[in-house]
């Protein structure tokens, strides 16, 4: 029988090996530096696009985006389908920044252009699908993600149902606040 006592400590001793790694292996190396100036140029980016008229509308569906990308990650991570090997910070899951970044600042630029759900469809298929199929393995190169049991076109429907899922959620809470109106 594994007791709580004995995962509390192969957490601590895998701390210890991740902290370290990241010490000596990630901290400002190149891959480290260049997802940073990756996501300040993708806000700055972003920011200068978005409309400030929905602005937190946009906002709201960003973030129904974050949270999903960093629980799918968090799965995906725990179960050792791939991993994530330059973190911002060492901690276990890893915040991969792409989840909290690329990923919902793609699909807000996406919500905000698009008005029909056909076109919305179309444009998170085209989002999912280069994400999944060129961004993960342009990451992949630099060794900053790693697939173990993973096949990458799997995320493009996982997205894709994330992405339809926030739409309604934002689109049902706009109504709502609009009768109460």
């Amino acid at each position: 029988m594994i007791t709580t006592e004995e995962i509390y400590q192969a957490k601590i001793q895998l701390y210890k090996l991740l902290y370290e790694h990241w010490k000596t292996q990630e901290l400002f190396t190149h891959s480290w530096w260049g997802m940073i100036m990756f996501i300040i140029f993708l806000y700055i980016f972003v920011f200068y696009l978005i409309d400030k008229k929905r602005f937190l509308q946009i906002m709201f569906f960003g973030s129904l985006m974050a949270v999903s990308g960093s629980v799918i990650d968090a799965i995906g991570t725990s179960y050792v389908l791939w991993s994530n090997s330059i973190r911002f910070f060492p901690i276990t899951p890893g915040l991969f920044l792409y989840d909290l970044t690329a990923i919902p600042l793609y699909y807000m630029l996406a919500y905000q252009y698009t008005s029909s759900w056909i076109s919305f469809v179309l444009w998170s298929t085209i989002i999912s699908t280069i994400y999944s199929l060129i961004f993960l393995p342009f990451l992949a190169v630099f060794k900053i993600y790693t697939n173990h049991s993973w096949n990458n076109i799997y995320f493009i429907p996982m997205l894709l149902g994330v992405s339809i899922l926030a739409r309604i959620i934002v689109l049902k809470i706009m109504k709502i606040e609009k009768d109460a109106n």
